[in-house]
């Protein structure tokens, strides 16, 4: 069955974003910078958050696009794009 949608966005307040495709899920914490990375086809609790690993910079910065343009697509005003 084809999916829905690429992409799901969820916020809360100011404090925090996700968004995940279907393999992975990043959160973004823009009030103190700081994002987690988590793949969820290995990970499905989500115990492992890979944001800090060197591999997995140019999936960070794919996941960041994304959420960038998700934030866009609903005119998320309350907090900044991540960088």
């Amino acid at each position: 069955q084809a999916a829905a949608r690429d992409a799901l966005i969820a916020v809360y307040i100011k404090s925090q974003r996700m968004v995940r495709d279907g393999r992975w899920k990043m959160r973004w914490y823009p009030l103190i910078g700081r994002y987690q990375l988590f793949d969820l086809a290995s990970d499905p609790y989500e115990l492992t958050d890979l944001s800090d690993k060197p591999e997995q910079t140019a999936k960070l910065a794919e996941m960041k696009k994304l959420m960038a343009s998700q934030q866009d697509k609903f005119d998320d005003k309350e907090a900044q794009r991540p960088h």
